[in-house]
């Protein structure tokens, strides 16, 4: 493996790494290219003239003897055109974020990888080095259609995460480029957020921290809640939400599952209550979690409808993605009373900033979208997405961790 660090350039590199028999150079044309009389016909009479590798006849039936001398010939010709000559047959592989030293040695065992490791870059550092990369890991970077036009080389798509709403998928699946999520790496982290947002939202953790160091010991107004008896209703039922149903269940609370992707009888024999209806699951619930993808059809999920038919002084806790959730509607919910609490870790437009009206609101505890960024998590995740983006360039990818895998069934056009 070769680490560029935020695209330092291969020593000795001069313009684009093309493979030699592209790069439309004659002979003459090349530095260096004049002979002497003498070496032309020693050139001549190996049957190399020209570059091209010898037939047996001309090599006494020796093509070992032929093999080194064409592929010596082959070095000396990209050493003169000033190429990198171990980065012409590497795959290049762009980072968007730095990763554990787990998934560090995946790339490390291989020798024909060639790494960039971008740290958080902006866009347009991002889009800088996309020319040339075989694969990418992307962390919060958009692969949308303009970087996927930049992008003509790519191989394959990675998500660091379980999340694809940054992904032009429809795009990616016409050029038949995988695009891999680290299914399984994350849930639990996740999870487990989930479950303490919900707590710190139910007991009021965070405005009784705030006030007891500021010289305070009971808050007035204190309004505390056990979870013990109550309902839940998970949205989503993927491998995070199933977690957290089992959670809460492990809370002595009554558990709703509202996902159309599973049969009420497969949820009922998880020994969890099947809600076929959003509103009427809704008027039902005393907390609410969301933890469905984002598309067209979960977009403002929760909107202004949604929280009339809630019932009233519920909780709500969003780890799933920000425009799941309308915001303009949760504040109001929320200055109204009909919400009495709300844990976020996603908002709709993020990062967020003190004008978002959600960051004035006592009963509102967020967090910066870290539920899966625990030590633990992180790692995990690195390590599927490298093995992704391994299994994709060796041309072997995971269909069960593939967005699109229709496409490996789909027959090349080329």
């Amino acid at each position: 493996m070769r680490v560029l660090r935020k695209g330092q350039p291969c020593a000795g590199q001069q313009g684009p790494r093309v493979p030699l028999s592209e790069a439309g150079l004659s002979r003459a044309s090349r530095p260096g290219a004049a002979k002497s009389k003498k070496k032309q016909g020693a050139r001549e009479q190996a049957g190399l003239k020209g570059g091209k590798r010898p037939n047996a006849a001309q090599t006494g039936g020796n093509r070992h003897i032929a093999g080194r001398a064409a592929r010596h010939d082959a070095r000396k010709l990209a050493g003169r055109a000033g190429w990198c000559k171990h980065a012409v047959m590497k795959h290049r592989i762009v980072l968007g974020r730095d990763i554990p030293p787990a998934a560090m040695a995946l790339l490390a065992a291989r020798s024909d990888v060639e790494v960039v490791e971008l740290l958080y870059p902006p866009m347009a550092e991002w889009h800088a080095h996309l020319p040339g990369a075989h694969a990418v890991l992307a962390w919060t970077q958009l692969m949308d259609r303009p970087a996927l036009e930049i992008a003509r080389d790519l191989k394959v798509v990675s998500r660091m995460g379980v999340g694809f709403d940054t992904v032009d998928i429809a795009a990616c699946t016409a050029r038949r480029i995988p695009v891999m999520v680290a299914n399984g790496s994350n849930d639990l982290s996740v999870a487990e957020h989930a479950m303490m947002l919900l707590l710190a939202i139910a007991r009021q953790a965070v405005d009784v921290d705030r006030h007891v160091k500021a010289g305070g010991w009971v808050p007035p107004g204190m309004s505390m809640v056990d979870l013990a008896g109550r309902t839940a209703l998970v949205i989503g039922y993927g491998r995070i939400g199933v977690r957290v149903a089992r959670y809460l269940q492990a809370f002595h609370m009554k558990v709703m599952v509202l996902d159309p992707f599973y049969s009420p009888q497969r949820i009922a024999a998880d020994g969890f209550t099947p809600a076929r209806d959003l509103h009427a699951a809704l008027a039902a619930a005393d907390v609410v979690t969301l933890h469905c993808p984002l598309r067209p059809d979960t977009r403002h999920l929760m909107d202004e409808a949604a929280f009339a038919a809630l019932k009233p002084g519920a909780l709500l806790v969003n780890t799933a993605r920000g425009p799941v959730v309308k915001e303009s509607a949760l504040v109001a919910a929320l200055q109204s009373g009909r919400l009495a609490g709300a844990g976020l870790d996603v908002l709709e437009v993020e990062p967020s900033t003190a004008a978002n009206p959600l960051m004035a609101l006592p009963n509102v505890v967020i967090s910066p979208h870290t539920a899966a960024s625990t030590a633990e998590g992180i790692e995990r995740m690195a390590c599927t997405t490298i093995q992704n983006i391994l299994d994709a360039l060796d041309g072997r990818p995971d269909a069960s961790m593939m967005v699109n895998p229709e496409i490996l069934a789909r027959p090349s056009s080329n």
